[in-house]
């Protein structure tokens, strides 16, 4: 019984010593990260919310080392870039980046890391507001997105036809 009871409290304190460990950086055997880049095409319903984009100075970031565990497939590389796309935003604070050059590369003398550095814009989302459906920004929604000229963009007109359209 007093083996058992040893055994328990060995347990218990190996938990609360691993418990206490905190926020400390943790071995990973794999990660994936994903940060924005430019995504264009959004298709919108209703009145959309708009913002605008504040576009800091083409900037360096990295490089970024990457451990390599056997054979780097084209997949691999796409997460590692994507990994790193993700942490110069997290660096500037930024909500997307564009632009994006990748420099990625394997050096000879340590054929186990891949370093990947990348050129962009930073950029910011400011002013975030409801779309007027009279103002002249609709037009050139409907310019660039030809797609998003639904039932709703359609009634929209009507009553800016009318002149019944909410201000």
């Amino acid at each position: 019984m007093k083996k058992l009871l040893l055994l328990f409290s060995l347990l218990s304190v190996s938990v609360c010593a691993f418990a206490q460990k905190g926020n400390s950086e943790i071995p990973k055997a794999f990660e994936e990260a994903y940060g924005r880049t430019v995504e264009p095409l959004h298709n919108a319903y209703g009145i959309p919310v708009v913002y605008d984009v504040v576009l800091g100075e083409r900037e360096e970031f990295g490089p970024y080392k990457f451990p390599i565990k056997g054979e780097l497939r084209e997949s691999e590389l796409q997460n590692y870039k994507n990994r790193a796309i993700y942490k110069a935003m997290l660096e500037k604070g930024a909500d997307e980046l564009i632009g994006s050059i990748f420099d990625s590369y394997v050096p000879e003398e340590d054929s186990k890391t891949l370093f990947v550095k990348l050129s962009a814009y930073p950029a910011y989302w400011k002013n975030f507001r409801n779309l007027d459906p009279n103002s002249k920004e609709i037009e050139m929604i409907r310019v660039i997105y030809p797609s998003a000229t639904d039932n709703t963009g359609k009634i929209q007109e009507e009553k800016r036809k009318t002149g019944a359209a909410a201000k």
